[in-house]
């Protein structure tokens, strides 16, 4: 189940809630052009970390500035809900693991045991989303379904879908549901390439395959596999998840 909220301006309402159930993934998002006021855009930047100011202020695109700020306390203030008011977003460390992808450097405290919190984020150019599963890897994508091709819809279905994909396309007369149809293709198989990708990121190598699915039947009592959720957040964003679940 995938659960949408959207993100509150405000640093200081940040109110803590409860963690994401199990098969539950938790989609937090900000449009970047509802946030406007200066004075605001500077509480954020003190939000943020000695490297981390650095790299959103030497930016020269002021767009991708903002973007980039916005990105970053969206993760920050969203895991920060998660923790029952333990950490502030200011005090949450972040680290690559061995496969490159972001995760909490959690402090421990007495009493106190962090959150198995795994989240990805996403984004297009007018919507920044970040989403948040415990206890399993997650892997989001934002699409646009309003983006324009280049190319001919046809022409460049023929390039990455298979024959019975582009017969389904031909059979629309009507361009603009040819268009949408394409869209929900083009998310379902962009999804299908993020679920791979973060079942492989799990693996060294292609044998160590069968040994994760094992370790993840044993661990969910079942056998373990991949769950898809695709979520139409407005008339122009389309949200994709994957987790890695047992049944």
């Amino acid at each position: 189940m995938i659960s949408a909220r959207k993100w509150l301006a405000s640093p200081s309402l940040l109110a803590p809630i409860p963690l994401p159930r199990p098969r539950e993934t938790h989609f937090w998002y900000i449009v970047p052009d509802e946030v406007q006021q200066p004075s605001l855009l500077n509480q954020y930047m003190d939000l943020l970390s000695t490297s981390e100011r650095d790299d959103v202020s030497c930016m020269k695109d002021d767009k991708l500035r903002k973007r980039a700020l916005l990105a970053r306390v969206l993760v920050r203030s969203t895991l920060a809900r998660y923790t029952n008011q333990q950490l502030h977003p200011r005090s949450l460390n972040f680290r690559k693991n061995n496969y490159g992808k972001p995760e909490v450097e959690w402090q421990h405290f007495d009493n106190w045991d962090p959150p198995a919190l795994h989240f990805n984020l996403s984004h297009t150019s007018s919507l920044i989303a970040c989403g948040v599963a415990v206890d399993v890897p997650i892997g989001i994508d934002v699409e646009e379904k309003q983006r324009k091709l280049r190319n001919n819809i046809l022409s460049f279905a023929r390039r990455y879908f298979s024959r019975h994909e582009v017969d389904y396309l031909q059979a629309f007369s009507d361009p603009e549901i040819q268009r949408q149809e394409f869209i929900k293709l083009w998310t379902l198989k962009a999804l299908s390439v993020q679920a791979t990708r973060l079942l492989l990121s799990r693996c060294s190598n292609f044998q160590e395959l069968s040994t994760f699915r094992r370790h993840m039947s044993k661990r969910w009592g079942g056998d373990s596999r991949l769950h898809l959720l695709v979520l139409l957040l407005s008339a122009s964003e389309v949200v994709k998840a994957c987790t890695i679940q047992g049944n």
